[in-house]
């Protein structure tokens, strides 16, 4: 992922959005963003910031199904077996997976009779960030009862219904996100309608800055860009990732995201990763010297109707 690119050929160029609204030194994000000064954000903050508009909320990194290819991981209490979270430690020297964890506490014991499953995700949401660099936790579950004839008895599984991978407290992990164009997008020159209504949302009240493909790629090599960076993949109902292969890489996961945002027709930028072995080198900004090859929204006009008169 890092450099290389699936479908490049087709990216004509990529947009990102900003605010024009002053800071506390008088400048805006959007200026700062002319300059070739990305902002780079925590990942938790799209889903927890109040004061984001619903095209820009997220949870990132979020897994829509429980089929999710090797990492089922179960527990049996009293008659009933329950798909657990599964945690990651990564080394920290070689980068690789350490330990596929079961979990060194569990909520589980105690339990006698009933098992409340909204107090089990809670638990797990609450506590795992403690323990592992990275974890698959449950949001909720649905129930599948069969009758065991070895055993005689009524046994209910407790499958995944929703999941969430998450890092954990001592994550360094940040991105920056962008609107890709790709050749499809675009007719006689200018922007399709279907793809200006379909980025509208993450557009919002932001202004906007466009550069060419080629000459975004040209300005990470010029910095040596340490991170990873790509197009998202939408997937529709079955989470694209095994755990070798976030194990690998546990940046990949997020370059994956439902279907639901497809949308937004992303691109990213990752920087950092699980742990503080993964360093960042650029702290919250990256500078690219970009300025002469820009070109961005008049801050007179809609944004929208702006992006209307870019031309290619």
């Amino acid at each position: 992922m890092k450099g290389t690119l699936k479908m490049a050929n087709n990216i004509i160029g990529i947009i990102k959005f900003s605010s024009n609204k002053k800071l506390d030194n008088g400048s805006t994000p959007f200026e700062d963003l002319k300059k070739g000064n990305i902002f780079f954000n925590d990942p938790s903050l799209f889903s927890k910031n109040a004061k984001l508009g619903p095209g820009q909320k997220a949870v990132e990194g979020s897994v829509k199904s429980t089929i999710i290819k090797d990492w089922t991981n179960h527990q049996i209490v009293n008659n009933n077996s329950f798909e657990t979270p599964k945690g990651f430690i990564f080394n920290k020297s070689s980068k690789i997976i350490q330990i596929v964890s079961t979990f060194k506490s569990s909520p589980f014991l105690g339990y006698k009779n009933n098992i409340n499953l909204n107090s089990l995700s809670k638990y797990y949401n609450a506590n795992l960030s403690n323990e592992y660099d990275l974890f698959l936790s449950p949001v909720d579950y649905y129930q599948n009862a069969y009758y065991d004839k070895s055993k005689k008895k009524l046994i209910t599984d407790y499958l995944i219904k929703n999941a969430q991978i998450s890092y954990g407290k001592d994550s360094t992990c940040k991105i920056s996100c962008f609107a890709t164009i790709k050749r499809k997008d675009i007719i006689n020159g200018h922007l399709k309608k279907q793809y200006i209504d379909d980025i509208s949302e993450i557009a919002e009240d932001r202004n906007w800055v466009y550069i060419n493909f080629s000459d975004f790629l040209k300005e990470l090599r010029k910095i040596n860009f340490k991170g990873n960076h790509g197009i998202v993949t939408y997937y529709q109902d079955i989470y694209p990732l095994t755990q070798s292969e976030i194990s690998f890489n546990p940046n990949k996961i997020f370059f994956f995201k439902p279907n639901k945002y497809q949308n937004q027709h992303e691109y990213r930028l990752v920087i950092g990763g699980p742990n503080k072995s993964y360093k960042n080198p650029y702290g919250k900004i990256l500078h690219l010297n970009w300025k002469s090859k820009i070109q961005y929204s008049n801050i007179e006009k809609n944004n929208l109707e702006s992006l209307s008169e870019l031309r290619f």
